[in-house]
């Protein structure tokens, strides 16, 4: 099988944060990438391409792409594509919501939930969501019942979060730079209805870890806050004062229960020192894993990204060298996806295997034709090497 790079274009304004859904461009049938973590029962087919693509979803604070031990899926205009062997071959399934309006998918053993929304980011107005599901690994799927956001909520960011093999809630985002409100929805019956809880302190991304849920707020990521009742309430975690105006990334849980948070303050002159936290006690108290540093361009409020597999975990960020942290507080440097890579996602299946996407922005004909090219890489040898993802087109 040949391999080839896949790219991923879309509006600067967009890529503000990390854009999670994104659909292709027309020209040819070459699809797209954004991936969650998962797994799938769909039969790959063959015959991959390259392939360039414009967003024409809103962004979402999710990342691009993860990897779980199970699978992930690519969104293209043929379709929703899923992938159960890590990446290496993709098929597509077709949920009843329209390719450019898909926000989120989670993905649960053969359980596909997909919520989709058409609010544009210019579109300040009331929302709804759009959700629907598959037990089959997206065959058939159930017909999309639709939760409406609360008035002067437009869903310009969806996520789905799920634990314990399950979706478990949804978090509606309103942006509103350089501020954004957030409302959570709950689930007790993996998505088939939805209670609207109260508003949660901010926008941002949720991250279940250690029994809990975490909340990094958005656009700033300089803000931490905890659940420990499914999202009814929110308490703001206590933080080091070392770490105070950080950007934070809530990075997942180490076998031992230990919640991982990484913290990074570039410095302009000097580059990007990293702080590795851990918890034990639901954030009453933190404890120093490891200190690190990168020489890559990440700007101020932009969080490393970072997961935790096992007894390891994948850091990466802007013109970085990835790096491997180990539940010990061994770094280990790796090599980049290539050179001057500006990894957006990171997200692993084990300690060897990983997907990053990397990103590069550009302006051919002056600032209205800025766009960014989005690409995912793929590693099966802890980061010593990288090779780009395969896609497959709908009909093939």
């Amino acid at each position: 099988m040949r391999s080839t790079v896949v790219a991923i274009t879309g509006s600067v304004a967009v890529a503000a944060l990390c854009a999670s859904l994104i659909a292709v461009d027309s020209g040819g049938s070459a699809p797209t990438v954004s991936a969650r973590s998962g797994t799938t029962t769909s039969t790959s087919t063959t015959h991959p391409r390259s392939a360039t693509a414009q967003t024409t979803a809103a962004s979402t604070s999710s990342p691009i792409a993860q990897l779980s031990a199970g699978g992930g899926w690519a969104l293209t205009r043929t379709g929703l594509e899923v992938t159960k062997n890590r990446g290496r071959t993709f098929s597509t399934v077709e949920p009843p919501i329209p390719t450019n309006e898909i926000r989120a998918v989670a993905m649960n053993g053969t359980r596909v939930t997909v919520a989709g929304s058409s609010t544009s980011q210019a579109d300040f107005a009331d929302d709804e969501v759009s959700i629907t599901a598959s037990s089959d690994g997206g065959r058939t799927w159930s017909p999309a019942i639709s939760v409406a956001s609360p008035p002067g909520t437009p869903a310009d960011a969806v996520q789905l979060v799920s634990s314990g093999g399950s979706v478990v809630g949804m978090l509606i985002t309103a942006l509103s730079p350089p501020t954004s409100w957030g409302v959570w929805f709950s689930t007790t019956n993996d998505g088939a209805t939805w209670t609207e809880e109260a508003r949660v302190p901010s926008g941002g991304l949720v991250t279940d870890a250690g029994g809990a849920l975490w909340l990094v707020s958005s656009p700033t990521s300089h803000e931490l806050f905890r659940s420990a009742n499914a999202g009814k309430q929110w308490t703001r975690v206590r933080l080091p004062r070392a770490i105070t105006g950080a950007a934070l990334d809530l990075a997942g849980t180490f076998p031992t229960g230990r919640v991982v948070l990484v913290a990074d303050t570039p410095d302009p002159a000097t580059g990007v020192p990293i702080d590795v936290l851990t918890t034990s006690d639901g954030g009453r108290t933190w404890k120093t894993l490891a200190h690190s540093f990168f020489t890559g361009g990440l700007g101020g409020n932009v969080p490393m990204t970072a997961a935790v597999v096992g007894h390891t975990m994948w850091i990466a960020g802007s013109g970085a060298r990835p790096q491997l942290v180990e539940s010990t507080g061994k770094v280990m440097d790796r090599t980049p996806p290539r050179r001057r890579a500006t990894v957006q996602a990171v997200s692993a299946a084990s300690p060897s295997t990983a997907w990053a996407i990397d990103v590069a922005s550009s302006c051919p004909e002056g600032k209205a034709s800025c766009h960014d090219s989005w690409w995912l890489y793929r590693t099966s040898n802890a980061g010593l090497s990288w090779t780009p993802m395969h896609l497959t087109p709908a009909n093939e």
